[in-house]
């Protein structure tokens, strides 16, 4: 079955239709301007709202053996071998705290993943952690356990934690390309 379409009929107003009824004209205009606007501000509040959230990055193939020892004994094989394979990769961390603050131990909860204990001091130490969900979804939550002064993680930007007692979440986000190319 074939249809016949007439191509120089058109259902759109021509010009001077349009020029011969100004209201018109004017309710065309406002409403495409509105809805350019709308777009705008409903893509500004998405990069808005991604730009302040933190940022985890990826554990380098090159770093995961390093970084194997910060994670649970009977689990660190496992997630060694898929960060390696590109399968599921890790996030890296860095924890510490402000200098004159007293040293504390943390956990990180990452997901349904707890870490081992972490000695909080001054100096700077890098972890390996999951991803606090699926590696495709972008976005999650860390959550620190302990009770701890002045604490720093190290995302993008540096996130700090005045004081953590009992626990503390912070939102963040990657960037969801490969992270093996």
């Amino acid at each position: 079955m074939t249809e016949d379409i007439d191509i120089n009929h058109s259902t759109a107003a021509a010009p001077e239709a349009i020029a011969a009824e100004p209201g018109r004209a004017r309710r065309s205009s406002w409403l495409i301007g509105a809805g350019v606007l709308i777009a705008a501000a409903i893509a500004g509040g998405v990069i808005m709202s991604q730009s302040g959230t933190p940022k985890l990055s990826v554990v380098p193939r090159s770093q995961v053996a390093a970084l194997k020892v910060t994670l649970p004994p009977q689990a660190a094989q496992k997630f060694a071998a898929d960060a390696q394979a590109c399968t599921i990769p890790l996030a890296e961390v860095q924890i510490w705290h402000d200098p004159g603050a007293p040293d504390a131990v943390v956990t990180l909860q990452s997901g349904s993943y707890v870490s081992p204990p972490f000695a909080l001091t001054a100096t700077p130490e890098i972890i390996a952690v999951p991803f606090p969900a699926a590696y495709a979804v972008g976005s999650g939550q860390l959550v620190v356990h302990g009770n701890a002064t002045a604490m720093n993680i190290s995302l993008s930007p540096t996130k700090v934690l005045t004081n953590v007692t009992g626990a503390a979440s912070v939102n963040v986000v990657w960037n969801t390309t490969n992270p093996c190319p």
